[in-house]
């Protein structure tokens, strides 16, 4: 396992992670894990599959949920989305995986260690825990 961050964001900067990757055919079973030390929201093909407004852990701790993504897959190009947010200062931002089985049989996996698009996003956490959120930089994007 090796632990993504973004490397175009400081430790305090909240930050968009986006993976696209085709399926030729469709899964009958996929499960998406995410491990992470920070809040979070996750997206497939735009849709918030998070439970919660957003999934956190107690400060310094390692969390690891899984979610159930096979109804939100498509045949042809998908997209998972997550914004992170850090609870405190760390290169430890997410880890993501994607594990199942096709319909015909075989076995899926697709790592987030491949092909993964990330950017700062317009806001970042304070050491308080606090939000500053930059509006000018939103819509320059």
């Amino acid at each position: 396992m090796r632990w993504l961050y973004c490397p175009q964001a400081d430790e305090s900067q909240q930050v968009w992670f986006k993976r696209n990757f085709h399926m030729n055919e469709p899964a009958a079973k996929a499960v998406l894990s995410i491990a992470s030390e920070g809040r979070y929201i996750v997206y497939v093909n735009g849709y918030n599959i998070s439970s919660d407004l957003f999934f956190s852990n107690p400060r310094g701790t390692i969390g690891v949920r899984d979610y159930d993504i096979t109804h939100y897959l498509d045949e042809g190009t998908n997209t998972i989305a997550v914004w992170y947010s850090p609870n405190y200062q760390s290169r430890r931002q997410l880890y993501a995986t994607v594990i199942g089985e096709w319909q015909s049989g075989g076995r899926m996996y697709l790592s987030s260690e491949e092909g993964l698009l990330c950017r700062p996003a317009n806001a970042r956490t304070l050491p308080d825990g606090t939000e500053v959120i930059d509006g000018p930089a939103y819509l320059s994007d």
